[in-house]
Formats: structure tokens, sequence, C-alpha cells
């Protein structure tokens, strides 16, 4: 039994990875908000049923996305995306800093992950093992709620996503600049952000370290009084 303890906790531990890699990481779902004039415009001229105003834009990206689009991208392609996260504007310093921050706590709970996997194989510290579960859990749980409360004040329209775009354009060509400002002044309110989260990537892991803790204290509560004496014992 105390094998098969050790194989499964491995397993719910190392079952975090595969997650984390594939599944989606974030999840970001843009919409054209019903009372903007450009919404009333697009219906007119296009009709009620159109796929403009009809669908959402969603972002769902996982790692191994984010690996093949930085790894291919064609040489002469002016598109950088560490380029592109520092020249955004500066209103977004605070929703930067949270993003990181989500994004530190997820990989903290990665790390737990991997150290449970050792623990399990070569440790009888089943309290140790629980303690990791639940802190792995919480650093995955912090990921998502700073990664939510990031995204709060564009989803709330505080930040307008029209405006950023505009700003982005005019800082990147300032010929460009009034055309941005029209576009901005006509078109703001227009697009709204409907879904800013961290994905089942980040979740699943979450509940695959849950599950680490709730099985390992199933086993630790059903071991023998003997076995739990001696443990005790040989502290002392």
């Amino acid at each position: 039994m105390k094998i098969v303890n050790r194989i499964v906790t491995a397993l719910l531990a190392a079952a975090a990875f595969p997650l984390l890699i594939t599944q989606f990481l974030f999840e970001i779902i843009l919409s054209i908000n019903e009372d903007s004039v450009a919404y009333g415009l697009i219906n007119l001229f296009a009709g009620a049923d159109n796929a403009l105003t009809g669908n959402r834009l969603g972002f769902q990206e996982s790692i191994l996305s984010l690996f093949k689009t930085m790894t291919e991208q064609d040489s002469s392609s002016d598109f950088n995306i560490i380029e592109i996260w520092n020249s955004l504007p500066a209103e977004l310093d605070t929703i930067k800093k949270l993003i990181i921050a989500a994004f530190v706590c997820v990989a903290v709970g990665a790390v737990v992950a991997l150290v449970i996997i050792g623990c399990a194989i070569f440790t009888k510290a089943y309290k140790t093992i629980i303690g990791l579960g639940l802190g792995g859990a919480g650093c995955f749980l912090a990921g998502i709620i700073l990664f939510g409360k990031a995204g709060e004040p564009l989803k709330d329209g505080t930040i307008d996503v029209v405006k950023l775009i505009a700003d982005f354009i005019i800082g990147e060509d300032g010929t460009t600049s009034a055309v941005a400002a029209i576009a901005s002044s006509l078109l703001q309110g227009t697009i709204e952000v409907d879904v800013f989260a961290l994905g089942g990537a980040v979740f699943g892991a979450m509940i695959m370290l849950i599950a680490v803790a709730v099985w390992e204290f199933a086993y630790l509560i059903t071991l023998p009084e003997k076995e739990r004496k001696a443990k005790k014992t040989k502290k002392a």
C-alpha cells in the first residue's frame, strides 16, 4: 500500500504539468457593446444576424501554442510579443504588474508540484506533502485571483480598449495620430471585454494539488495506529 500511495501521489502532482502546458493558460473574450453607435450602424447596414455583432472574439492560448507562435515566427516579421508588451501604454502598468504577479504565483505552484513528486518518491513526509499540496493549490488560486483583478478595469470600462489601440497606434507611428484620435473618439466604448481570466490549465493544476492533499490525508488517517505512533517516536 505504501508503494501505491507513493505512485498515486507522484502521478497526481505530475498531472499538473500536462494540464499547464496543453490547456488554455488564459482566456480573453471581446465583443461589441450593444449600446455603442458602431453596434447600431453595423446592424443597420449588415443586418441583425451579421457575424460581426453576433459573435465574440476569443483569445485562448496555451503555453504550447504560445511557444509555437514565438518559435515559428518568420524572421522577416515585425511581430514581437516582448516588444509589444514593453511598448504598451503607461496606463496599463498596474495591469501588467498584476499579470506578472499572477504568472509568478503559477510558476511557484508548478515548482511546488515538482517538490511534491520528489517528496512522494523519496520520503514518508505525509504531513509535509499535505501542506505542500494545499500551499501549491493556494499559489494557483492566488494567480487566478490576481489575473482576474488585472482585467477588472478593462471589463468595467475604466480603461477603454479602443482608446488603448489608438494610443498604441499613435505611439508606433505619429503620422497616423489624427486618424487614430478620430477613430478613438467615434468608437470609444465599442469593444467590451467579457472574459479576462486564467484558463483551465491553472484551474486543472490547482485541482490536482488539492487531490494530492486529500489523497495523502486519507492515506495518513488510515495508517495503522502502530505506524503513526512509530513515526512520532522517531521524531521525539
